[in-house]
């Protein structure tokens, strides 16, 4: 029989560790996204233009770390992830848009089951995995949509391995004391 004293470090380590293994998958994806950015470049969103006027942009960063806006007026820009030939996709609010690496943007999918982005990862064929609402679809180079998983409980992130092996993280959750 286990005691209070027992039972509170179980779940303190165990909330510790998930919140470790969360933190891990979403630095491998933010490291993912870096690695292939054209000339190592870091790319940031600022959050919800809704919120405030000055909200809405997606920021580049060289390595040397000047800094300009390489998109604005974005409604919540969400995630982010390059193809393999330098173009950003990124998620907001209900669409997906592609900005080839000058900046020139196109809307590369749109619909009333693509609201709560959260996450885009591509794989080694090109295909974007895109989480919404509890499901995870895949989309082909040219734009025909399918669902890859169902169901789940609340999916944030994605990342695909070297190997190709899709990985992602569930509900962000604070450490039981």
């Amino acid at each position: 029989m286990k005691n209070k004293e027992t039972e509170t470090k179980f779940k303190s380590s165990r909330g510790a560790a998930h919140h470790l293994i969360g933190s891990t998958i979403c630095l491998a994806a933010l490291t993912l996204i870096c690695s292939s950015a054209p000339a190592q470049n870091l790319f940031m969103s600022d959050g919800y233009s809704g919120i405030s006027e000055n909200l809405g942009h997606i920021y580049k960063f060289t390595p040397t770390g000047a800094s300009s806006a390489f998109a604005s007026g974005l409604d919540g820009p969400l995630a982010m992830a390059f193809d393999s030939a330098g173009n950003l996709s990124m998620a907001a609010e209900g669409n997906i848009y592609k900005f080839t690496p000058d900046g020139a943007r196109t809307t590369f999918a749109s619909g009333v089951s693509l609201s709560y982005l959260s996450g885009l990862a591509f794989d080694s064929a090109g295909n974007l995995f895109v989480v919404a609402e509890g499901n995870i679809y895949k989309f082909t180079p040219g734009g025909v949509r399918s669902t890859f998983a169902s169901g789940l409980n609340r999916p944030f992130s994605l990342a695909f391995d070297s190997s190709g092996n899709l990985f992602g993280d569930g509900p962000r959750q604070r450490p039981h004391l």
